[in-house]
């Protein structure tokens, strides 16, 4: 669809070529150098190298040892970002990038909750929720870290059954739009900004 809508436009510095299109289709086209038919893809190589990273701790049964398992992602990613931000060359960025350790903290807060659901309100659980929160304020800053805060709350609400009206079906109907509308909102979402200015519709005042 995005696809489509750029490739009928006239905003030139959106489209993707034929060949990047089709790589975009495996959904790993960060990993293969090719263009993004939609700024917002980016998210999909981080989702993709968790799945994978997640496909090989149950291939290697190591789901038993998820605390030296997290242990050692979050200790692993905080040494590929001090070094990045020392050395600052291209290959420790593309390395920053590809090992997800800017987001490893959010995965690694999930997957305690998870285990909390499962196992009960151990204290281990909640220490590496601690430890990953402050991660995140160590090298994604004070707005993230109070974002991750939030969300830690909620979730923290939520598995103790204190948040129920998000089981009403409007907001259920809302959750399961929001992804696939996100998918397609930014350059479709450009192509109409565009479309509306060359109207005479303007923002600026």
């Amino acid at each position: 669809m995005t696809a489509l809508v750029v490739g009928l436009s006239s905003v030139d510095t959106l489209k993707a070529g034929v060949a990047d299109t089709f790589i975009n289709m495996t959904m790993f086209q960060d990993f293969f150098g090719a263009k993004n038919v939609d700024g917002v893809y980016w998210s999909l190589r981080v989702e993709l190298t968790f799945y994978l990273l997640m496909a090989l701790l149950l291939i290697f049964n190591l789901q038993k040892r998820v605390m030296l398992f997290t242990s050692i992602w979050l200790g692993a990613s905080a040494l590929i970002q001090i070094t990045n931000g020392i050395a600052g060359t291209e290959t420790t960025a593309l390395l920053e990038k590809f090992s997800m350790s800017n987001y490893c903290q959010m995965f690694i807060i999930g997957i305690m909750f998870y285990y909390i659901w499962q196992h009960g309100n151990y204290l281990k659980y909640y220490l590496m929720i601690t430890l990953s929160l402050i991660y995140d304020f160590s090298f994604e800053g004070m707005t993230n870290g109070l974002f991750t805060i939030f969300f830690i709350a909620v979730f923290y609400l939520i598995l103790n059954n204190k948040m129920q009206w998000l089981k009403s079906d409007t907001l259920v109907y809302l959750g399961a739009l929001s992804f696939p509308l996100y998918l397609i909102h930014q350059n479709i979402g450009y192509v109409i900004i565009q479309k509306l200015e060359s109207m005479g519709f303007v923002h600026e005042v």
